[in-house]
């Protein structure tokens, strides 16, 4: 039975999830089974107009959206929903503002909106909720979930599991068809969330415990009030508080710690972090240190309040809202907010305070001091490519991570002299620096996770290749970019020992400054590669590499670092025009590693490098190293990798490199595969064996000069 939407042969469904979310179950199956017309998203993230255009020219007549690209559509695209006669909404709580928007743009009773809830072990849904109109909301802050959908049993029972009465706080459990049998491999963790039923009368039937926390309205639906276990949903994340909390308290100053999420606008939330410590033993960054050293970025509070003790209400309860309202004085506050001085950096703080969300914001903040991340980098770097016409990569920020530094960038930028392969990923620290030499792509956007985590005591610049800004022609042999590497290396470090390293090409080319900068009489103490091999490939075979294969490996690569859906072969890229291509390409990947959504110079930039890299890999001849080398050689390999050429190289532990090393090679495995060790949570661990190694070798350089 599918009451809660029409499937009938009249409807045209859009395949817009991913195979690896059920609610593409719903789209697939639930088209296909009833007659309905299926339309497939020809690229796995269109952008927002793509994705209108798409509505309209397809014709599509029933879409589902997670609620944050709902929220988003409905402010950016509200028209074209209006040819949709059913939008299916859920996988997070829908913002009645926006609900109400859509509606009132709908003609009465020509379309319907249907918020769906249901978690993946009940599978897609267990419960809908259909808006006919803006009135149903009228007297209400949120959006009810519904009655259950047929074969689905609801019951919201109290810690004793008793059925509540209605308008009283239960948690949901779900019954029926949908419930999954358990977790794969997690026998507790089975047991903890899929209960004995207490009112079927059939042996073994299980309910699914949700830790959500409901209650029934009068009406007899049911309404969504938070999640038990202060589990939360944030960019997509889920994340749990009390974890951040834990490793709060792991600051030996912090007395007691508490994190809260804040609503910014309708969909828009954000982390705020309380810690009760003596402010003269512990600063705010030392604390925001402490989280980036432990936590992905997407945990880290984008606020963090240092307090005596927290407040307390009449019922001797923390304080929630007086705790806000501290974050809002704070924010308000105008003694530490240093005002633009020109009309360069007043442009800067307008676009950081629309992608921040903050205001206001001294020219002198730190941009992940604010809640910066990963992917409002590129938004703001898409700003500054519109209102600036200059074209930076995502790395800047570190170098320039206020509006004033930035700034100062921005007016220098005629300076082509100024260019340098070193960027101070993390600068700070009194250990002796540690070098990484960018892979194939000639970014260096890979090892920013690898120097947060690498910690705040060592020095982490990373080495990025020559033509990323398409001013400069790429370098096309290892042995050329080592002694350009190395002129920029001495101008921060003039003297040894140093400390080199290097994912993927990037080991190549560290292996060979190693070389050169023995030559120059200095020492290395260390040199690490990251899951390089040695070049087995023959040239002959790398030169009859076309465009398009340079293109899709570039793709696969950084969808795989990203965690994209790449749904694109050889043959169907090979079938285009080049411009179209890039066009293609572009459109992939906007969102995450390039700027605009128009603009595909910066793509042509990294394929330019990327072509020259892929040859000059294999014209290189090395020779053995008189040092030793250490390897951090990636658990497992990714089919993709897995070539005829590579096969006896893969099946060495060394992975080529004992004939290349005077000394033996020191292996460490890495969990992941070579991209997936660069991000978390593999990162962590290489960060931990990368860290263990450069301190023994500095411990045990030490002790060689006291000799």
């Amino acid at each position: 039975n599918t009451d809660y939407a029409s499937f009938g042969q009249e409807e045209t469904w859009l395949l817009f999830a991913s195979p690896a979310f059920d609610a593409s179950t719903l789209e697939l199956w639930g088209a296909l089974l009833h007659g309905s017309r299926l339309v497939i998203v020809p690229a796995a993230l269109p952008s927002l107009a793509e994705l209108g255009r798409l509505l309209q020219e397809a014709a599509i007549t029933s879409l589902w959206l997670t609620a944050g690209l709902f929220h988003q559509m409905v402010d950016a695209e509200r028209e074209s929903l209006a040819s949709v006669r059913q939008v299916l909404a859920g996988g997070d709580v829908l913002s009645p503002t926006h609900v109400r928007s859509l509606l009132q743009s709908w003609e009465p009773g020509t379309h319907w909106l249907i918020n769906g809830y249901g978690p993946t072990e009940a599978t897609t849904f267990s419960c809908c909720y259909r808006l006919p109109g803006p009135e149903t909301l009228a007297t209400t802050s949120t959006v009810p979930i519904g009655r259950p959908i047929a074969n689905t049993q609801l019951y919201i029972l109290d810690e004793r599991m008793e059925p509540t009465p209605v308008g009283l706080v239960g948690e949901l459990y779900i019954g029926g068809e949908g419930v999954a049998r358990g977790y794969q491999g997690r026998p507790e963790l089975t047991a903890e969330r899929f209960v004995p039923h207490p009112f079927s009368q059939q042996p073994g039937e299980r309910l699914y415990r949700t830790g959500d926390l409901t209650r029934y309205r009068s009406d007899g639906t049911i309404e969504f009030l938070g999640r038990r276990d202060n589990q939360v949903k944030l960019r997509g994340f889920r994340i749990e508080l009390g974890e951040i909390e834990e490793v709060l308290k792991e600051v030996p100053e912090v007395q007691d710690a508490l994190v809260v999420v804040q609503e910014l606008t309708a969909g828009e939330k954000r982390l705020l972090a309380y810690v009760v410590a003596e402010q003269d033993e512990v600063s705010v960054e030392q604390v925001r240190t402490h989280l980036r050293e432990r936590l992905p970025d997407y945990m880290v509070p984008a606020s963090i309040t240092l307090l005596t003790a927290f407040p307390l209400n009449a019922n001797g309860k923390i304080d929630r809202k007086a705790l806000l309202e501290l974050t809002a004085e704070q924010n308000a506050s105008s003694d530490a907010i240093m005002l633009a001085r020109d009309s360069v950096e007043l442009r800067l703080v307008q676009i950081w305070e629309e992608v921040l969300n903050t205001r206001p914001i001294s020219i002198t903040e730190d941009f992940f001091s604010l809640g910066g991340h990963s992917l409002m980098i590129v938004a703001m770097m898409a700003q500054i490519r519109q209102h600036f016409n200059q074209q930076l990569s995502p790395a800047v920020i570190f170098q320039a991570g206020t509006v004033e530094k930035l700034a100062h960038l921005l007016r220098q930028r005629t300076d082509r002299a100024s260019w340098t392969p070193i960027v101070p990923i993390q600068p700070h620290g009194t250990k002796p620096p540690f070098f990484c030499v960018h892979p194939g792509t000639g970014s260096i956007f890979s090892f920013l996770h690898l120097a947060r985590h690498l910690g705040s005591e060592r020095p982490f610049y990373g080495i990025q290749a020559r033509g990323i800004d398409g001013e400069q022609e790429p370098l096309t042999r290892i042995e050329d970019m080592a002694t350009c590497y190395i002129e920029a290396l001495r101008l921060i470090q003039p003297e040894g020992p140093y400390y080199l390293g290097g994912h993927s090409l990037g080991g190549m080319i560290a292996f060979e400054m190693a070389h050169q900068l023995h030559a120059q009489g200095q020492e290395v103490a260390f040199l690490g590669v990251i899951d390089t091999t040695p070049p087995v490939i023959k040239v002959e075979s790398v030169l009859q590499r076309d465009d398009t294969t340079e293109l899709i490996e570039f793709m696969q690569v950084a969808a795989r670092f990203f965690g994209i859906d790449l749904e694109i072969t050889y043959e169907e890229l090979h079938q285009l025009e080049p411009e179209q291509q890039l066009q293609l390409a572009q459109g992939l990947l906007h969102n995450h590693l390039l700027t605009t959504q128009g603009d595909i110079s910066l793509l042509r930039n990294y394929l330019t490098v990327q072509r020259a890299h892929s040859k000059c890999m294999h014209y290189y001849q090395p020779r053995p190293y008189t040092g030793e080398v250490t390897l951090f050689r990636a658990a497992t390999v990714h089919p993709y990798e897995y070539q005829d050429e590579y096969a006896a190289i893969f099946d060495d532990p060394l992975l080529g490199w004992g004939p290349f090393s005077a000394k033996p090679v020191e292996v460490h495995i890495v969990p992941g595969d070579h991209i997936s060790m660069m991000v978390d949570p593999h990162v962590q661990t290489l960060a931990e064996r990368l860290r263990n190694c450069l301190d023994r070798v500095q411990a045990q350089s030490g002790r060689a000069s006291i000799g």
